[in-house]
């Protein structure tokens, strides 16, 4: 995400805890899970960690999007 490359540690967090409300809703827990450990990360800090959980959070989203596209 923008947010993400731009380092914008404050956007990066209320997206992240959005993205974990909604993926909270749908019942998404590896999904949660990840946008939980973003939303930590910022608040401790741990800036460094951020890039990585991004790309497994992008990932997971692709496969939920894809198993989601094989209901039809």
């Amino acid at each position: 995400s923008k947010a993400v490359e731009e380092k914008d540690r404050r956007e990066t967090e209320q997206a992240a805890h959005t993205l974990k409300g909604v993926c909270a809703n749908l019942g998404l827990e590896d999904l949660r899970a990840v946008f939980d450990q973003i939303v930590q990360a910022v608040r401790s800090g741990e800036t460094q960690r951020i890039p990585a959980l991004y790309e497994k959070a992008k990932a997971d989203m692709e496969r939920t999007s894809e198993a989601i596209g094989l209901l039809d």
